[in-house]
């Protein structure tokens, strides 16, 4: 399940996921499908070249199937995540994205809630474009609407859903809105690595 936390509060994002895009888990030797087409085969007592040949195409399709490994946000994110405060000054961000070489940074508010994500992106938009940066918040330049997901995002519709909204790093919250970690590009890049078989690609 993904949410969009805006101005303190949750609403659901109910992403449509393309069955194409999600290989299957479990493959089993043969489906009912190939049964029936074999069942009829045996009835019709003809061996046709055409029925040979489409037979032996869907069950070869069949075999080239594999089992993926089921990923979840809890095995891949990143945490503790740094954070930083709304109030703070974006000169200390900037010396924190140098310092940290983080691409995208959570915000929080007093009550330690996450209200924005600043990116290096749009730090350094306003760094160009503005002469003074000295009295310039954190609130008033972070994306304010926040795409977010929880423990048990799989990791497949995380990235789907990142790439639809064109979003670079995606907050894993609990029920409260409360920061438990964070998934980005590169999370996902080391998850192939470290899970033999795991593939973002149907």
């Amino acid at each position: 399940m993904f949410f969009w936390i805006q101005n303190g509060q949750m609403t659901p994002r109910s992403p449509e996921i393309s069955r194409r895009l999600v290989p299957p888990v479990y493959h089993s030797e043969k489906s009912a499908s190939s049964k029936k087409i074999e069942s009829e085969e045996d009835r019709s007592g003809n061996r046709s070249n055409f029925f040979q040949d489409a037979r032996s195409a869907y069950l070869e399709s069949e075999e080239k199937i594999e089992s993926f490994p089921l990923l979840f946000a809890s095995q891949v994110m990143s945490s503790p995540v740094f954070t930083i405060s709304e109030d703070q000054n974006i000169e200390e961000a900037k010396i924190l994205f140098m310092e940290k070489r983080f691409r995208h940074i959570p915000i929080l508010d007093k009550n330690q809630k996450l209200v924005g994500v600043l990116s290096d992106r749009d730090l350094l938009k306003t760094i160009s474009f503005s002469g003074t940066i000295i009295h310039t918040t954190v609130k008033e330049i972070m994306a304010k609407k926040i795409l977010t997901g929880s423990l048990q995002t799989e990791i497949r519709y995380a990235a789907k859903v990142m790439l639809d909204e064109k979003v670079g790093s995606l907050p894993i919250v609990d029920d409260n809105g409360k920061i438990l970690g964070i998934i980005t590009r590169t999370d996902l890049i080391r998850a192939m690595v470290k899970f033999p078989g795991f593939t973002l690609l149907a």
